[in-house]
């Protein structure tokens, strides 16, 4: 048998308890396409090759022992290593794995005890944390926190009572009113023409993600979106100095914008309280940004955040059918672009950090433990567009688009054992991603505040989107971020023991790590019942407007792909207590892992697809090719 032949795939599995009853959809939302194994949004000529078989095993040690044992014998995989390979498609055999589902709990239902957790539907936990997490302390930060947090809507109407009457600066912070009081009139021209001009713009003012979850997250969004436009020279200069003649409001401002520059990114441009004092100009403006080493010379109440992918936007001159995506991901994998966290990196540049072993697995500490064949790599590049669309659409309003007896026999044809998709240092790099905005918040919030806020979620029970369908999620936010933290650290440590890899922890940074991987394993043994899991997970969001178009980044739904994993070393065994022998009697281990169908497309005009379109559309299309077809026609 060829090489290319044996190459085998990992697979992760979900164990789905037979006869589970499962919090899902019901399957009249499915969608059926056609699934390619090249991604559309990929070159023709982008090749990938499949990874030699290194000319030596890892080293052996004797100390990493499975915790499993096989008809009685211990395994030692720490000189193993595995080959991972995604099988074609087979268009008769492989009918059902055409379907597209909303969740992830479908999928998972549908492909019954062969699914195996990828890394998409570990995410797919990870998203709805992240969505309530966010909702709510944006939420608390709009409306302030007692003794904590001054709120957003009470320091526009601080700020306003000291604006120059009639000025500009003051017609603007009541065009803010009015959108916390959900008007689109203030009765002074000046306010009027900026909200219309805003409102006329669906990329800016329509609420996107889990903004459309109530009322009052649509207003914030509106309001905070607003608040996020460039201003003129001297309109900042206004507001800048109202800002200063009171230094409560000018520290409360400050603790304001701060929390933004953690909790998603450091901003973009200058605030309010970084302008220096005197006439502003843009050259004012330009020189002062220059000097705290700030992108962009320009002014926002409360500016959006940077990000990897935005930089590359605005230094390229990409054609409005360009793929940002594919530029990302290219200049990742040549290293010009290092996703590595930065002293003042916020939690995006964290959450985005995980993901760089995805594209770039020789970075991973797993990297002597896989072999990768190019099938693989394809998959996990999509894997990697996929996610960062989701982690992006959580930061949405703050990442605006650019513009065991006897001695049994030794076991035969040993075949590797999977609990989930084999991405250790993805694992590792979100607990300590959660691990920062939980420090981040604690210190910014307080302890107390925390144990009192809730994460939001919201379930689609059919009717109007409102505050019916919008409830609290089951535990604070300071028992939910412990807890996410501690479900990714278990996570890795389980990744580490199928592949046979020591963990790489920080003295301390586990208290218990018996406790920290069995939560893991009980999760990934009922995750399919993970309410999480069952949330609709398609999603679009803005990543360029070019003016006469937009481009977006989506994805259309969940579908099953076939995954086999096999040993290009195998592992060693023994009776307890005997002599460590290898194994070379192995065979692969097949499983369906769901994945994420990810696509980039452009609309024309200033536009944007709320979930609720997004959905609709692809469930009226049908496949993925007549969904592309559909918008490009809009």
């Amino acid at each position: 048998m060829s090489g290319k032949k044996r190459a085998a795939i990992i697979v992760l599995g979900l164990v789905v308890l037979a006869g589970a009853g499962l919090a899902v959809f019901a399957l009249k939302y499915e969608v059926r396409t056609v699934t390619d194994y090249r991604d559309p949004e990929l070159p023709a000529d982008e090749v990938f090759t499949d990874d030699p078989v290194p000319a030596a095993r890892p080293a052996f040690d004797p100390a990493l022992v499975d915790s499993r044992r096989l008809n009685g014998w211990e395994v030692n995989s720490s000189a193993a290593v595995l080959r991972l390979d995604c099988p074609p498609f087979r268009p008769k055999q492989d009918k059902t794995l055409e379907i597209l589902y909303p969740s992830y709990a479908v999928a998972a239902r549908a492909g019954g005890q062969d699914v195996l957790p990828s890394v998409n539907m570990i995410d797919g936990k990870a998203k709805q944390f992240d969505d309530g997490l966010y909702a709510a302390v944006d939420l608390a930060a709009y409306k302030g926190i007692e003794k904590r947090l001054a709120g957003c809507r009470d320091l526009v109407k601080r700020l306003a009572a000291r604006a120059p009457a009639g000025s500009e600066a003051a017609a603007l912070l009541g065009a803010a009113q009015a959108l916390a009081a959900g008007e689109t009139k203030t009765g002074s021209p000046a306010g009027d023409a900026a909200l219309k001009d805003f409102l006329d713009s669906q990329v800016a003012s329509k609420p996107i993600g889990f903004y459309t979850w109530s009322k009052e997250l649509e207003a914030l969004w509106r309001v905070e979106r607003f608040l996020a436009q460039e201003r003129k020279p001297g309109v900042a200069g206004e507001l800048g100095a109202a800002l200063k003649s009171d230094p409560q409001l000018l520290a409360d401002y400050r603790k304001f914008v701060g929390l933004f520059r953690k909790l998603t990114n450091p901003l973009a441009c200058l605030t309010l309280d970084e302008l220096p004092d005197g006439k502003l100009t843009a050259e004012v403006i330009a020189a002062e940004a220059k000097k705290r080493g700030i992108r962009r010379a320009a002014v926002c109440f409360l500016p959006p955040s940077t990000c990897r992918e935005s930089e590359l936007a605005e230094r390229l001159e990409l054609p409005a059918t360009g793929s940002l995506m594919r530029e990302f991901m290219k200049r990742i994998k040549s290293g010009e672009i290092d996703l590595k966290p930065g002293q003042n990196a916020g939690w995006y540049d964290y959450q985005v950090y995980a993901l760089e072993t995805l594209l770039v697995p020789q970075k991973g500490e797993e990297r002597d433990k896989l072999v990768l064949s190019a099938r693989y790599k394809q998959r996990m590049q999509e894997a990697f567009s996929a996610i960062l669309t989701k982690r992006r659409e959580t930061h949405a309003r703050q990442l605006p688009a650019v513009t065991k007896g006897a001695p049994p026999r030794p076991p035969t044809r040993v075949q590797p054992r999977l609990r989930l998709e084999p991405a250790p240092s993805y694992y590792l790099r979100t607990a300590r991603a959660y691990a920062f905005v939980e420090t981040l918040l604690k210190a910014e919030l307080g302890e107390e505040a925390l144990k009192e806020l809730y994460g939001l979620r919201f379930r689609e029970l059919g009717g109007t989107v409102g505050k019916k369908n919008l409830s609290e999620r089951d535990d604070s936010l300071a028992v939910e971020l412990a807890s996410m933290r501690a479900l990714y650290h278990g996570l890795y440590l389980v990744s580490c023991e199928d592949l046979g890899l020591a963990p790489a922890l920080l003295d301390g940074e586990v208290a218990d790590q018996a406790a920290a991987r069995l939560g893991a394993e009980n999760w990934l043994a009922n995750c399919a019942r993970d309410p999480d899991l069952a949330a609709d997970t398609r999603v679009a969001v803005p990543v360029i407007c070019y003016g006469m178009s937009t481009e977006l980044w989506a994805t259309l739904g969940v579908r099953l792909t076939r995954f086999k994993a096999e040993y290009a070393f195998g592992p060693s065994i023994r009776q307890p207590g005997g002599e460590w022998q290898e194994c070379h009697e192995t065979r692969p281990a097949e499983y369906l892992i769901p994945v994420d169908t990810f696509v980039s497309f452009t609309v024309r005009g200033n536009r944007v697809l709320d979930r609720k379109e997004l959905r609709e559309m692809i469930e009226k299309a049908g496949t993925r090719d007549k969904f592309l077809e559909m918008v490009g026609k809009q």
